[in-house]
Formats: structure tokens, sequence, C-alpha cells
């Protein structure tokens, strides 16, 4: 039985794909998901003390967090997508309170993004501005001006991070100045630093899961991109990643089966299967139900076994095709001299390797190989045709229950809502 606010979730999700004439996924889906988890402080501060290699974060907490990425909407001119920017107070016993600046980038593109150094350029021109436009000082005159026309004034260091899901190799420079024209004389004034990449596919299974906390799970299951990937998770023992969800908050945890059910999707899972993984996970916080219940999960793998053997048959019909031609070719080339010269001297000069019989019998073979070879083809692509329509009926009934479930829930709440409104019994005074 899935919880009420489960159900309604996975209404609304349902509701939101119909409403889309489509049952698949959005590909920005994972924008909102990564946006959402870089939201979330306890995620955040997991990620800084993970992943950051800075010792001034070893210890960051959720309550030395503050976003304001919304606040950079309007001052760089633009929507901020996906990106993060956080303000982090860290205060160190019998110091000054600290500020740090940590710019997150999410970069999930197949394709890597070459120019992303710009990017981070144009965040910490941006920060650092506001920061001075932000900060006042009184001269010994009693004037107050901007901070930054103070000889002792400093800006604050700004952490910049690529969080990088792609399954490509990051290429990209990692500093400013390998974007920029080198000219010999010139090296000295060209501006630089570096950033912080954070890629997935760079972090170990164990590696991940050995962090025990939810970011890390998180990113463990976001690795999974192949049927290899699936499988290799698959093998993680369910009883540690109990251990990371056991004592999770509740707004943590619905990020992390928010991530499950992308997953899920992303492998074709049934809406009903998928229900009741996400109830299962999210009343008994039993991780070892999601393991058990994926061996079957592999859509992705059949796909790459059918695109498999249609290259395999394409490539085997191209070297047929190029044998024949090459016999036609000796053909054509022996009785162009036989009809031209009247030569049969070149008949006889040639026929030592001209067993026809033989060149017959190797064509016949081909083709028929061939034709094995294509009605096996055609016998696997027919079978998983017929598969992927039995599943795509399947899919298609859950949907129609849910929306006839969610109309219900619909005409429920009016009826309660013109209950409501009518107007009670007057009292006599």
């Amino acid at each position: 039985m899935i919880p009420k606010q489960g159900a309604k979730d996975a209404m609304k999700k349902a509701a939101d794909r119909a409403g889309n004439g489509n049952t698949v996924l959005p590909q920005d889906y994972r924008d909102v998901s990564n946006q959402e988890i870089f939201k979330n402080h306890v995620l955040c501060a997991q990620f800084l003390r993970d992943y950051s290699n800075c010792k001034m974060l070893e210890n960051v907490q959720p309550e030395d967090i503050e976003d304001i990425s919304e606040r950079f909407t309007s001052i760089m001119g633009t929507k901020v997508e996906g990106d993060t920017i956080k303000r982090i107070r860290l205060r160190k016993p019998g110091s000054e309170e600290q500020e740090l600046y940590a710019v997150s980038l999410i970069e999930h593109k197949s394709n890597v993004d070459y120019d992303v150094v710009m990017q981070l350029l144009h965040y910490i021109s941006n920060i650092w501005r506001d920061y001075a436009r932000s900060r006042r000082y009184q001269t010994e005159r009693g004037d107050w001006v901007e901070a930054n026309k103070a000889k002792a004034f400093r800006y604050p260091p700004i952490l910049p991070i690529v969080y990088y899901e792609g399954i490509d190799k990051w290429t990209a420079g990692m500093q400013l100045r390998d974007r920029v024209l080198t000219v010999e004389g010139l090296e000295d004034y060209i501006p630089n630093f570096s950033y912080k990449l954070v890629g997935i596919r760079d972090y170990s299974s164990e590696e991940l899961l050995k962090k025990a906390d939810e970011m890390s799970l998180i990113m463990l299951l976001n690795k999974i991109q192949t049927a290899e990937d699936l499988h290799k998770v698959l093998d993680m023992p369910a009883e540690a990643v109990n251990r990371v969800v056991s004592k999770s908050p509740e707004h943590v945890l619905e990020i992390v089966l928010d991530v499950i059910y992308v997953l899920c999707r992303k492998v074709n899972l049934s809406g009903d299967e998928t229900h009741e993984m996400l109830s299962q996970l999210k009343e008994g916080r039993n991780m070892g139900y999601l393991f058990e219940n994926m061996e079957h999960m592999d859509i992705q793998e059949e796909r790459r076994k059918t695109r498999e053997a249609r290259e395999e048959l394409e490539q085997f019909r191209k070297k047929a095709e190029a044998e024949l031609e090459r016999v036609r070719a000796e053909n054509r080339e022996m009785l162009s001299q036989l009809k031209e010269g009247r030569n049969m001297g070149y008949l006889f000069e040639n026929m030592e390797h001209m067993d026809i019989q033989e060149e017959r019998r190797k064509t016949r073979e081909a083709r028929e190989e061939l034709e094995q070879f294509r009605k096996k083809a055609e016998a696997e692509l027919e079978q998983f045709r017929k598969k992927a329509e039995a599943e795509l009926k399947e899919i298609q009934n859950e949907l129609a229950d849910t929306l006839k479930e969610l109309e219900r829930y619909r005409e429920t709440e009016k009826v309660k809502g013109a209950e409501r409104s009518k107007p009670g019994p007057v009292e006599n005074v």
C-alpha cells in the first residue's frame, strides 16, 4: 500500500507526464533534481566535507551554509539554472568569523563544456562586486564610503566547483589561463585561477559507499548509466546502504527517493513496481528491497544487444556484397578479354585461380549464412518488439488507472470544498 503523500506525489508526476503528452521523463529532469540536491544544506555540507579537499571545510555544518543563488538572478541579469552559490560562515575557536563562498556548476551533459571556466569567472567577479557594494567603512573624517576603498580591505575566498556526471572523460582546461591565447611577453598579465572538478566516475562504488552519508549514496545512484553500472551497484552490501538511510531526516530521504524514482523510470520499471519500491523504501528504510528487485531491470542491456546484432548484421552484409562484387568484376574482365582479343590463352593463364565451382560454392555459403543471420536477427528484433509493446501497454494501463484515481481524488476534494462553502445555520439572537 502506497503512503497517502506518496500516492499524491506519484499521481502528480503521472499527471505531469500525461499533460505533456509524453510518458518518458523530460530531458532536463536531472537538472531539477541536482538543483534540489545542492539546495539542501545537509547534503551540501556532506558534499563540501567529502569532496572539496579544503581543510577549512572539513567540519562545515548545515547551519553554516546560506543559499544566495536567487540573489544573483537579478545581479547577473540571467536565471541561475542548476548552478548554486553558497555563502559559508566559519568560526574557529578564539578567532573572528570568516566568510567563504562556494560556487557549484552542475555539468551533466554528455559533451564536455570547454567554456566552463569563463562561466566561473563571471560568477566570481559578480560575487566580489556584490560583496564590496554591500559593505561600508567610516573614514577618519566621519564619512561612510565603500569598504573596498580601504587599503586593508580583502575580498573573500571563493571555491569554484564543477560537479560532473557525464560518461565522457572531462577534457576541458582546469585553469582560466588554458582558455586565453598565450602571447610571449604577456604571460604575467593574464589573470588565472583553477577550479575543483568532482566527477562521479572518478570514484569507485566502494569509495562512495565508504563515505557513509546520503550525498555519496545519491552520487552512487547517479553513476548508474549502463547495465554494467547497475550490476556493480547490485553487488554492494545492502546492510551498508541501510545504515546510511536509517537515521536520515525526512527532507533528505525524500530527495534520495526522488533520485531512485528517476533511476526506476530510466530502466523502464513499471509504475506499480516503482510505487511499491518507493513505499517499501520510505516506510521500512530498507535499501535491500531495492537491490533485490532490480535484478530484472536490464531493458537498456537488451537494447544494447539488439543494437550490436544490427551492427554485426550490417557488417556481414557489406562483406558479402563486397565478395560478390569482386567475383563479378573478375568475370567481367575475363569475358572482356575473350571477346575483344579472342585470346583463349588468357583463359588458360587465369584458370589456375578461377575455380568457378569453388567460387560459386563460397558465394552460396555466404548467401546462406547471411540469410540465417538475417532470420536470427529478425527473430530477436520481433521478440524485443513484442516485449516492448507489452511493457508499453502495461505502462499505458497503469497511467490510465492513475489518472482515474487522480480524477476521483479531484471530485472528492471538489465535493468537500462545496460542503465547506455552504452557510451554517443562522442563530436567533
